[in-house]
């Protein structure tokens, strides 16, 4: 008798679980997708909308404060937006912390950055995005549409990811 009711509360939460998963899931945008549009608030208070950086191309990643390497491709990320910002191109990085703004300010003080910083502590966008690790970043051309989804912390820096965005600026 016990053994059944061990089973039932192992199949019982098993189910709950499979339900809340794939409720809540949802997939990944593919490559040739037009980027979904959101609007956020930036450090100001002001929303950030996407279409905001129309006609330009965006590295849209998402990712936390606590995320070693989201951390680390932050510097990364600050020298590629200084180095093409001049070439209509934009790094929009928006935070997944659950703390928003204020986990977001204490990560900027540690590591200031010129790019663009927006949060999303409740993760709609992301969820919106099919996100679901971090970092995640999404390589979006000058038409909104996605190039390709980048999984992982990258160097930005390299000569294969410049000349992989350089080739969207003709």
């Amino acid at each position: 008798m016990r053994k059944w009711h061990i089973a039932f509360w192992v199949l019982l939460f098993s189910v709950i679980g499979i339900w809340y998963a794939t409720r809540s899931y949802r997939p990944s945008l593919k490559e040739g997708e037009m980027a979904p549009s959101f609007s956020l608030p930036d450090s100001s208070g002001k929303n950030v909308s996407l279409q905001d950086f129309s006609g330009r191309v965006i590295l849209l990643n998402f990712w936390a404060s606590w995320c070693a390497p989201c951390v680390s491709e932050m510097a990364s990320f600050d020298h590629l937006y200084q180095q093409l910002k001049d070439k209509k191109f934009d790094v929009v990085a928006v935070s997944v912390d659950e703390g928003g703004w204020k986990a977001v300010e204490a990560f900027l003080k540690k590591h200031p950055v010129t790019f663009h910083i927006l949060v999303d502590p409740e993760f709609k966008i992301a969820d919106e995005y099919g996100t679901y690790r971090i970092p995640e970043t999404y390589l979006i051309d000058s038409h909104g549409k996605i190039v390709e989804k980048i999984l992982g912390a990258q160097d930005w820096n390299s000569p294969f990811m410049i000349n992989k965005i350089s080739k969207l600026f003709q």
